[in-house]
């Protein structure tokens, strides 16, 4: 007679069900017959029970109970880099193109050299001694690396187009550092918060929860943005006479859609999604262009500005879709 000890060995791995476990059991051939010659129990949903209570008893390796890593200070730093890189757009006119562009190769530089903000998990691989003290990266370290300084130069691009139509860029001074803290806790929360789990149920329950926290964070900024835009053409009398009065609404919420979208973006890199990211940063430059290409020729008087918000929102709005679909699969956390 085999020993229930040795077939709990072969299911080491997360606690499931027992309902999960029998259905592994029967699929490795175990019915109610083989249950009872083999381990003496009456049936195989009982050796599922006495299976799942050597599983329960026993350490688990698996399991690690511990508080989620510190994030504010790095998603602060973060923030304060990139805010580096915004300031001067915020508050200098465009008379100061070259210089204020010239701060804007800070955001692919902190994009790529700030990982843990951004990196699905931290890199398991170690630096590799060269000459002298000298190390370097490993290839797989260096790609990753490459492909999000890459995300921040679309990221960038987008970020001068707005720039370039609307008149103020102040709410993106806002929107930074709540996309970077928002990020950064889901990062912590999805690389240790879920690391001790005790079953599959409280698994996707713990997934549920920290998905729909990350999403509803991630809603305002739309609401918001869409909101400003539509008040843009319904402003008061007074104000609708006013030449500048409706760019400086479209203005605020192309930067606050524009503020949303780098929370998205930052989101789908730190699910490991760095080509959906590149995409999604780089849709209202191609929506920005189809659509002046499209009403240049037809429209008198065309304006970007207005393409730029539409363009803006429709990518934040789909990047919004694949994020909440990244972060509410549980197959995404293994």
């Amino acid at each position: 007679m085999s020993s229930v000890t040795e077939l709990a060995q072969r299911f080491q791995g997360p606690v499931v069900d027992v309902d999960e476990l029998v259905a592994a059991l029967e699929a490795t051939g175990i019915n109610d017959r083989e249950a009872a010659q083999r381990y003496g129990a009456p049936s195989v949903f009982a050796l599922g029970e006495q299976v799942l209570g050597h599983l329960r008893e026993q350490p688990a390796p698996w399991r690690v109970d511990r508080q989620p890593p510190p994030y504010l200070a790095g998603a602060l730093a973060r923030a304060a880099l990139l805010l580096c890189a915004l300031l001067p757009l915020a508050f200098l006119s465009d008379s100061f193109g070259a210089p204020v562009l010239a701060a804007l190769a800070l955001v692919p530089l902190v994009r790529a050299l700030t990982p843990s903000g951004l990196s699905r998990a931290p890199s398991s691989q170690p630096l590799r001694p060269v000459w002298r003290g000298l190390h370097v990266a490993p290839p797989s370290l260096v790609r990753e690396r490459v492909a999000r300084a890459l995300v921040g130069l679309v990221e960038a691009a987008a970020i001068a187009l707005v720039w370039w139509t609307a008149p103020t860029l102040q709410p993106l001074l806002v929107a930074v550092p709540l996309a970077e803290i928002v990020v950064a806790w889901h990062r912590s929360r999805a690389t240790a918060g879920l690391d001790g789990y005790e079953d599959l149920r409280a698994f996707r329950r713990e997934v549920r929860g920290l998905a729909a926290v990350t999403v509803v964070a991630l809603v305002p900024p739309l609401v918001v943005g869409a909101a400003l835009a539509a008040a843009a053409y319904r402003l008061p009398y007074r104000l609708s006479s006013h030449p500048q009065a409706r760019d400086l609404v479209l203005g605020m919420a192309a930067a606050t859609l524009l503020g949303g979208l780098l929370a998205v973006t930052g989101l789908l890199c730190a699910r490991g999604r760095i080509v959906a990211a590149a995409v999604v940063a780089a849709a209202p430059l191609a929506g920005t262009a189809v659509v002046a290409w499209l009403l240049h020729a037809v429209v008198p008087g065309f304006a970007a500005l207005p393409a730029v918000v539409a363009a803006t929102g429709i990518a934040y709005l789909l990047g919004l879709v694949v994020a909440a679909h990244s972060t509410f699969d549980p197959d995404e956390y293994r």
